[in-house]
């Protein structure tokens, strides 16, 4: 849009111009009426528009011709005037004035003029009928306006058709001999629809209209007015409106009705929106926002801009097979003035069996793009609408710049994702075979590409400990004598050579010495076409060496002559993991078939395993899934069996530490025997006689006090292994008892019984010391403390296990004693005392909240395994993404998203075997703590 407008009139003498000006101003009729009036300036705050207006007047009297001519090259709008009351003056505008403006302006830019009747206070008749023929004999004619300066009739209008007619103008939209709307507003406002069709289905429902039309005008449309708007263009369009919604047919004839009835500031209003100029092509500001990138930094797309990608390949997609056919791949392209991905995409990307780009290959072009041309980025994505459908300010959006790559090396760490490697070989070295087993494609299938179409790049994804990365592989031209700094800027160097070709080293090594032995950048050799037999490479010493020499990893053996399978992607993991950690050493970069790391790398790849894995697909995967949904779903998958392995190993952590401790583990209760003495029924320095000394040492802290000397007659000698022999710190049941009827020491009959309970557990049933001390002070856990002071309940003598005739849920309640409690007196306890109010409700409602979850993304997705490789995965509420993490909630609602069936089914096993069990004996409040602390690691 014009930043200002410049009205110039125009006409013969004494028709009102300058009247009209200065009614204008002064709002009256003037008095006194000037030859000229002075060229005046309407503030943008009163105009309609708000644009500044200037109005200029012409005076035959006080003007040149060449004074004329030089003001109608500057105008941007002609309004000649002529007085209804004169019929000369009439006649004069085409006999003189339009054919003097035509001459003096040029054809492609036309000037939008305006026939301005004046003195309509005059007559009574209208002049329209004279000037309607010569309104339809040229088509540079806006429209004509009969006003009268004296009246102040229609003056303001005036001026605001002659700004309109600058500002919207009809010319480029509307053809009035066909009375249709021109090509370029066709195509232009068909790619708006197609933008606007969020779901690519061919209608304009409600919820896309009102977004449509709040992008346009910020106020979405009333119910009923959506449904006066559809029943207009049902009764004009037979095929406009099509399942309630509106389809493009009916979409353009809006349009055209609007221009029609002059309202074709709402048709510019859309287009200026999405980007149009007056000429009705994409402004370049629009397509190309300004962007800094700094020299030493890169360019990446945003988690934004991925989810904005992912829905329009979901958009596209329609027959759902996560690729997009080469019909799919241009109704895609359908609102690009061309064709932006050439024949050898297919050949930079992953694709599926029939050559289709998958929705791996379809995101690591979109990354590669950027990361090589972002300007083109910025452009391609404003052709699809970014900044109108992701609701962003410009396409930038979109688009993050990483730090400088200094930086990254000082704080050793890197927040990028796209890591860019050169490959460096001889001629026939196996540079572009390399490239291709990237992508998957072994030797077999790397015939068929034709020479015209082979590509110098190649990115897919790759997983460095659990993270996606997208590696950038790019063949560099055999050239000694001059690489230019895009060969040389990279993150990691790869030199590959041949061999079995004996001088194919030479070359690695001779650009390394000259480019990057004294620089930062990591380098890795790559030891090609290892299936041909091996010979000496004619070079001074060999690659071994060489890299042992100048501190690089060992060789790495590759080729890509793997029958019918894909080659392997081990290679391409190492090498992003060094670009990625270019500071640190790799664990294990060798192939020598004896170290930890080549014996697990070797049973993990043997046959008997993938034959396994093979079997384990087919038998869960009940739908088809593409190869690279397999691979980008590997790391999932191996979480879950961690996290599992985490939950037995756990299981079993807490059973052995809660078992019976050995006697003198614990000095906890002594204080607790001296403060309480009476409580507990026993004398802090006296015992009954056969406790061992130093028992009794390590209860008081020091000798036992004597007995009194009637104790001590002839005969009568006391022997400290009379009771405890061994001084093991054990002691039998039968002697127990024995000792406290010689002595005559009561004890409470339940603590007796709970005593003897915990013998059980012993070894050949003996009583422990601190057993003892610890269930005379009171000091064990909630289920004994609890039990101990049900002092009136007797518990029963025979085990638990042993109990016969109980219905299923005393069973339950047994096994759940058994399986979580260590000792017999707890499971006693715990057995009588548990009612189920309030029932295990936690881990219950977690594990239907899960299924509900996996349910509605399982509708949702149209799929039941490994949901996360579909598209519309991230764009839920509830997965969480390092880029999200202002949403806190993301922290625990992930706990409800599973990959697939195979996910969800392992999660409620755990949960209903090993959660229910817990939390019947910890209650939910304490299963909840655990639970989310689990969650939030």
């Amino acid at each position: 849009m014009r930043k200002d407008v410049r009205i110039l009139l125009v006409g013969e003498s004494k028709v009102g111009k300058t009247s009209l000006i200065m009614s204008l101003v002064s709002e009256e009729f003037p008095e006194v009426v000037p030859y000229r009036a002075e060229e005046i300036t309407i503030p943008a705050d009163v105009t309609p528009e708000r644009v500044p207006t200037h109005i200029v007047d012409y005076s035959e009297a006080e003007q040149t011709d060449e004074q004329l001519f030089q003001e109608i090259s500057k105008a941007n709008v002609i309004c000649i005037v002529y007085a209804v009351n004169n019929k000369k003056s009439i006649e004069k505008v085409t006999s003189h004035w339009i054919p003097l403006i035509t001459d003096n302006t040029d054809k492609d830019n036309r000037v939008p003029l305006i026939l301005v009747g004046n003195k309509s206070d005059l007559v009574e008749h209208s002049s329209m009928e004279t000037i309607l023929p010569i309104m339809n004999q040229y088509s540079d004619i806006e429209t004509c306006v009969e006003c009268s300066a004296k009246n102040l009739k229609n003056i303001s209008e005036l001026f605001y058709y002659a700004q309109k007619a600058v500002l919207h103008p009809t010319g480029p939209l509307y053809c009035p001999e066909r009375k249709d709307m021109k090509p370029l507003c066709v195509k232009a406002l068909t790619r708006i629809f197609k933008v606007s069709d969020l779901d690519n289905d061919g209608i304009l429902n409600d919820n896309q209209l009102n977004f449509f039309q709040r992008t346009c005008f910020n106020a979405p449309l009333a119910p009923q007015a959506l449904e006066d708007v559809k029943n207009v263009v049902r009764k004009n369009v037979s095929d406009g409106v099509r399942d309630n919604g509106l389809t493009l047919n009916g979409f353009l004839f809006l349009h055209t009705l609007f221009i029609q009835r002059g309202r074709h500031e709402t048709t510019w209003t859309v287009l200026r929106r999405f980007g149009y100029d007056d000429d009705l092509e994409l402004h370049q500001d629009y397509l190309f926002p300004q962007l800094k990138v700094p020299p030493d930094a890169t360019t990446e797309l945003n988690h934004d801009a991925y989810l904005f990608l992912q829905g329009v390949f979901d958009k596209h997609d329609k027959d759902r097979d996560c690729a997009l056919s080469p019909e799919e791949l241009k109704d895609l392209f359908d609102v690009f003035p061309y064709m932006p991905w050439g024949a050898d995409v297919s050949n930079t990307v992953c694709t599926n069996d029939k050559g289709w780009i998958t929705y791996q290959g379809y995101l690591s072009q979109w990354t590669l793009t950027t990361y090589l041309d972002v300007q083109r980025c910025l452009e391609y994505l404003g052709y699809l609408g970014y900044s109108i459908v992701a609701e962003q300010e410009s396409q930038a959006a979109g688009i993050t710049v990483t730090r400088d790559k200094k930086i990254d090396l000082q704080k050793r760490q890197t927040q990028r994702s796209v890591f860019r490697c050169n490959v460096f070989g001889d001629v026939c070295s196996g540079k572009s075979g390399f490239l291709q087993a990237f992508l998957g494609r072994n030797l077999m299938s790397q015939k068929n590409i034709r020479e015209e179409h082979r590509s110098l790049y190649a990115i897919s994804t790759t997983y460095v400990y659990g993270q996606e990365k997208y590696l950038l592989l790019h063949e560099v031209f055999p050239d000694n004598d001059y690489l230019s700094d895009a060969d040389l800027a990279c993150d990691i160097v790869c030199l590959l050579y041949d061999v079995s070709n004996p001088y194919s080293f030479e070359y690695c090594a001779k650009v390394f010495k000259q480019y990057f032995m004294d620089s930062k950048t990591p380098c890795m050799m790559i030891a090609a076409k290892s299936d041909l037999p091996e010979v000496k490479q004619q070079y001074g010493c060999t690659p071994l060496e060489f890299c042992r020499k100048h501190k690089m990893p060992p060789p790495q053996s590759f080729t890509c002559n793997t029958a019918a399978a894909a080659p392997s992607r081990d290679i391409y993991t190492k090498l992003t993991t060094v670009a990625m950690y270019p500071h640190a050493r790799l664990r294990c970069m060798c192939t020598c078939n004896r170290c930890t790391f080549c014996l697990c790398q070797n049973l993990l790849n043997s046959e008997l395993l993938q034959t396994v894995r093979t079997k384990l697909y087919a038998a869960v995967l009940s739908r088809h899934v593409s190869q690279a949904d397999l691979k980008s779903s590997t790391f999932w998958l191996r979480a879950s069996v961690g996290a599992a392995m985490f939950a037995v190993l756990g299981i079993a952590m807490y059973r052995v530490l809660l078992k019976p401790r050995t006697p003198w583990s614990s000095t906890s209760s002594v204080e607790s025997a001296r403060v309480f003495p009476q409580q507990l029924g026993v004398s802090p320095v006296c015992f009954p006689r056969g406790f061992p000394q130093t028992a009794r040492q390590r209860y008081t802290g020091h000798p036992a006090r004597a007995a009194p000397p009637a104790d001590r007659g002839p005969g009568k000698k006391h022997n400290n292994r009379q009771y405890d022999p061994e001084s093991s710190g054990f002691i039998s049941t039968e002697r127990f008892r024995d000792l406290l009827a010689t002595h005559g020491s009561e004890l409470d009959p339940h603590k007796l019984e709970v005593l003897l309970a915990l013998a059980d557990n012993n070894a050949d049933g003996k009583i422990c010391y601190q057993d003892f001390v610890n269930l005379m002070s009171n000091k064990r856990s909630n289920s004994f403390r609890r039990a101990i002071l049900q002092g009136g309940r007797q518990l029963k003598g025979s085990a638990l296990r042993e109990e016969v005739g109980l219905g299923l849920s005393q069973r339950l309640v047994r096994h759940v004693a058994y399986e979580t409690l260590p000792r017999e007196v707890d499971r006693k306890w715990y057995f009588d005392s548990y009612t189920y109010c309030p029932p295990p409700w936690l881990i219950l409602f977690i594990t239907v909240a899960e299924v509900v979850v996996f349910m509605y993304y399982g509708f949702q997705l149209d799929r039941w395994v490994l949901q996360v490789s579909s598209p519309s995965y991230l764009k839920g509420p509830l997965p969480y993404h390092p880029q999200l993490r202002s949403q806190a909630w993301r922290y625990l609602s992930y706990a409800f998203m599973h990959t697939g069936i195979e996910h969800l089914s392992l999660n409620m096993a755990m949960q209903l075997l090993v959660g229910v069990p817990l939390e019947m004996v910890h209650g939910a409040l304490r299963i909840t703590l655990i639970y989310v602390c689990g969650v939030l690691a």
